[in-house]
């Protein structure tokens, strides 16, 4: 995924007008500006991943595996809209060279399961196999 569309995606996401911030290792912690923020609908996360995803299957894997709650918690430790196991998490943000994600943000989510999904490594996700 191209940094500007990460920046616009960022950009939606917190309604900031300096939406790096999002991203930004230097810039320290945005949880708490993410945790502020009116929660959003389901349709809300679905229409974010359809405009922002570079493979369409990850609209689907999102509704499977957390029906776009992006603080669901699956009974294995999951975590989150794309239901995450927190070990997973880790190695692939470190993988994809994102080591200052944080597995409670939903952008990083999305980010890190396109890059994912771009790689060849969808089959990490099991609901993949259901639809």
């Amino acid at each position: 995924m191209k940094l500007s569309r990460i920046i616009a995606l960022a950009a939606i996401l917190l309604g900031l007008a300096f939406p790096a911030i999002a991203i930004a290792p230097q810039s320290g912690s945005v949880w708490p500006v993410i945790r502020s923020l009116p929660k959003a609908s389901s349709d809300w996360w679905q229409s974010v991943i359809e405009e922002w995803s570079s493979d369409k299957r990850l609209v689907l894997v999102a509704e499977c595996e957390s029906r776009f709650n992006p603080r669901a918690k699956g009974a294995a430790g999951e975590y989150g809209l794309l239901q995450f196991l927190p070990s997973t998490f880790d190695r692939m943000k470190l993988d994809a060279g994102y080591d200052w994600f944080n597995i409670k943000n939903p952008l990083h989510q999305i980010i890190l399961a396109d890059w994912a999904f771009s790689n060849g490594r969808a089959h990490e996700w099991s609901c993949l196999k259901l639809i």
